[in-house]
């Protein structure tokens, strides 16, 4: 694959805007009128005729002016443990995910929420086309100097809001991400909106109504610690996490945590036992320092695909989900 990211073309000396700016309209205006808006670049910002958006190291942010002081996702993603390059562990989520390199090879995909790069990592290994790569948190700019995502063009930007071109992805993988955005079914009509008729998109890992989830938000309004300044909460959560994994590996969590009862002190927590303090920090960060945690039915997702025409199947941990082709104009009658 070589593909030359919007980061090598800042840095060429003789970039081509045009090639790169064709692919993108301006995300403000179309969320405001439903118009598609082109941009121009000027020095290290791209232009609107009423927004404005900067380069950092030659990767658009595209977030709402509010947003680019920072975000709590900036707060959580360093501190997540780098992705697993481990082939074996990587072809066990493809599966789960029912993401078959068939369908990646030779074509445009959309990683739509990058994290910590688990599904950039898995697409590496299927030889797609292009892989274009957003997320609402700038830890981007880091996995984007990493050599081995050289290829892949980077953005900073909202599901909610994105800033391409219409039907421009045959394929767009989401996983662990459309819970945390600001309102679910407008990112999956956004989302809709940049796939190509035919393609495919991809949700796994979300967070589906159960009992954990349930106590999960409750918690997390709670304690609030999406709330608080995001060192104090780091600190406290790193704290519990101690706390939980011996509640945890000891058993005494099961007399503390009852279906219909539990202690007014504990947090909700991924229940894994032997796991790694390091584990659950992660786990705890990801549930209470996230700024958007929804919780989805599942019948709520699968009304998301038919109400625009589409169809969805589950697999085994999450969705997968197809637009339809354009139908045909009939044949015209002939007459004799």
């Amino acid at each position: 694959m070589s593909v030359l990211s919007i980061v090598e073309l800042s840095a060429a000396s003789s970039p081509n805007p045009a090639t790169e700016l064709d692919e993108l309209c301006c995300p403000g205006t179309l969320a405001s009128t439903g118009e598609i808006v082109p941009l121009t670049r000027a020095g290290d910002m791209l232009l609107s005729p009423s927004h404005s958006y900067p380069l950092i190291g030659g990767i658009p942010d595209f977030r709402l002016t509010t947003d680019r002081d920072g975000t709590s996702y900036d707060a959580i993603l360093p501190e997540w443990t780098p992705a697993t390059m481990d082939p074996a562990t990587l072809h066990s989520i493809s599966r789960a995910m029912e993401l078959d390199a068939s369908a990646i090879e030779g074509k445009t995909v959309l990683v739509a929420g990058v994290g910590a790069g688990t599904e950039l990592n898995i697409l590496l290994g299927m030889s797609p086309k292009r892989i274009y790569a957003i997320d609402f948190s700038s830890f981007v700019l880091q996995l984007a100097k990493q050599d081995e995502y050289r290829g892949i063009k980077f953005f900073i930007g909202d599901l909610c809001n994105l800033p391409f071109r219409s039907n421009m992805f045959d394929y767009v993988v989401s996983g662990g991400i459309i819970h945390h955005t600001r309102s679910p079914e407008l990112a999956h009509r956004n989302i809709w909106r940049v796939t190509k008729s035919g393609g495919s998109i991809n949700y796994s890992h979300i967070y589906l109504a159960s009992l954990h989830n349930r106590r999960v938000l409750i918690d997390r309004e709670r304690f609030e610690f999406h709330r608080m300044a995001a060192g104090r909460a780091k600190r406290l959560l790193s704290i519990y996490a101690y706390l939980y994994k011996f509640l945890l590996d000891s058993r005494i969590l099961k007399l503390l945590n009852r279906k219909r009862w539990r202690a007014r002190f504990l947090l909700e927590g991924n229940q894994a036992v032997g796991e790694s303090v390091a584990y659950h920090r992660e786990g705890f960060f990801d549930y209470y320092l996230c700024r958007y945690r929804h919780v989805l039915n599942e019948d709520d997702i699968f009304d998301w695909f038919e109400k625009l025409g589409g169809t969805v199947k589950r697999v085994p941990k999450g969705f997968l989900g197809q637009k339809p082709e354009p139908a045909l104009a009939p044949a015209p009658t002939q007459t004799v």
